[in-house]
């Protein structure tokens, strides 16, 4: 079912917004954030480059270093449960299991490694979508971990040799379990992706697909909502998908545009970041917005501008009750105690287009469709470190621009077009150059 949305977003009065949404913390300048993950109103992680791990028991009033896995990996996820058992998931590394709070780390099992996404129910029972085998072919494949490590044994019990890879999974009780996968097109240069849903109601044995996203368009979020009534699915082509009956069922909602990120509380209310654009100030704004009539109308109750040339890196909002929520902005960490709401005036709100970026993640080659109306511009290229990579002018007959990315380190880039006004479009782009 697909609905007309009406954005709008508020006014702030910065006198307001002190017992709302206040700042609290930020990892040190040398790191920058890949994950902030809250397993109560008291605890959290949050995830950095170069084996960053840092925990919270007391709602980030204090933090703690822990030993990572590996000194050098870009930490992506993170699985608490206890305060001295933890599973950690990085990029191009395998999932790593400590009994002993981080003072040692070992392999949560050697049957499969350097998984995409990974999920835990509980310490007997987690799902990682990775590398796998069958019958000789290669491919992915959906491992089940039926207790953990080290060196505990996982079953293979689903595999596909069709190009792609997953980037989420949920395990919703002891029988459902979700996958999304990013199906490739298979062009050896610039491939696209689509993404597919898939379930399992027993244990991961039979899988069907339930939902399959619009051509070149993947999945950004899969999770449940906070009461628990609501599985949604965020995808890329500017839609919500949502279900009430574990899966079995779907429909879809429309979001605003330049939405970000999406944390879902009911059916009626939900929190998003929202991007608008500065234009000639060359200043964007992250807008921390809330709807609560079923995702109609938006209001903004926190603002951070930051300059264009400056790439966010990580930015996610995530409510843990009805009164504590977090929200991790451009390195930085927020924290409400009371709902974060606030009751402002409200105006019409505008965004920027997003760039089409091809290949994306991509390693040797980019391939950047350039907009209808750009008659001269510059396409700049940030890193992670908001350092710019590369320049290039663009005029009114160029329709794309090709760019070799084969010497670039791994890494989150911010891609942007400036025209005399200001920022006319901009995108981000996912570079795997694992030895780089």
């Amino acid at each position: 079912m697909r609905k007309i949305i009406h954005l709008i977003l508020a006014i702030i009065i910065p006198a307001m917004l002190s017992a709302q949404w206040e700042y609290i913390y930020s990892p040190p300048i040398s790191y920058l954030l890949n994950n902030a993950k809250f397993f109560s109103e008291d605890t959290g992680v949050l995830l950095a480059d170069n084996g960053f791990v840092e925990i919270t028991h007391d709602g980030g009033l204090s933090w703690f270093t822990i030993e990572p896995p590996f000194q050098t990996a870009e930490m992506q996820d993170f699985f608490m449960f206890d305060t001295e058992t933890y599973i950690a998931q990085s990029y191009f590394s395998n999932l790593m299991v400590t009994f002993t709070g981080g003072t040692f780390w070992d392999y949560a099992s050697v049957d499969f490694t350097v998984p995409d996404a990974t999920d835990f129910l509980n310490l007997e029972l987690g799902f990682s979508g990775t590398f796998g085998i069958e019958n000789s072919n290669f491919g992915k494949a959906i491992f089940k971990m039926e207790g953990i490590g080290p060196y505990a044994p996982a079953e293979q019990v689903y595999f596909t040799d069709v190009p792609g890879f997953f980037d989420h999974i949920l395990c919703l009780n002891e029988q459902v379990v979700l996958a999304t996968f990013e199906l490739s097109d298979n062009n050896p240069i610039f491939p696209n992706y689509t993404g597919i849903l898939l379930r399992s109601e027993d244990q991961g044995n039979t899988w069907d697909q339930m939902l399959q996203l619009p051509q070149d368009k993947q999945f950004q979020k899969l999770d449940v909502s906070l009461d628990g009534n609501c599985i949604y699915a965020q995808a890329g082509d500017g839609m919500v998908y949502y279900s009430t009956d574990e899966g079995l069922s779907w429909e879809e909602q429309e979001m605003p545009d330049y939405l970000l990120t999406l944390d879902l509380l009911t059916l009626e209310s939900a929190y998003g970041v929202i991007v608008t654009s500065g234009f000639g100030s060359f200043v964007d704004t992250f807008n921390l917005a809330y709807t609560n009539d079923a995702w109609q109308t938006w209001s903004s109750q926190y603002k951070v501008p930051f300059p264009v040339y400056i790439m966010e890196r990580y930015n996610k909002v995530q409510m843990v009750s009805e009164t504590t929520g977090y929200w991790a902005c451009n390195n930085e960490l927020f924290k409400t105690t009371n709902g974060g709401f606030v009751s402002v005036p409200e105006i019409p709100v505008t965004g920027l287009p997003d760039l089409k970026i091809m290949p994306n993640p991509a390693s040797s080659h980019i391939k950047i469709e350039i907009p209808n109306g750009i008659h001269q511009g510059n396409v700049v290229v940030y890193n992670n470190l908001g350092a710019k990579v590369f320049g290039h002018n663009v005029g009114n007959t160029d329709d794309f621009l090709n760019i070799n990315t084969s010497t670039w380190p791994a890494g989150l880039y911010q891609v942007s077009i400036l025209s005399k006004r200001g920022k006319v479009a901009s995108g981000k782009v996912v570079i795997n150059n694992p030895d780089k």
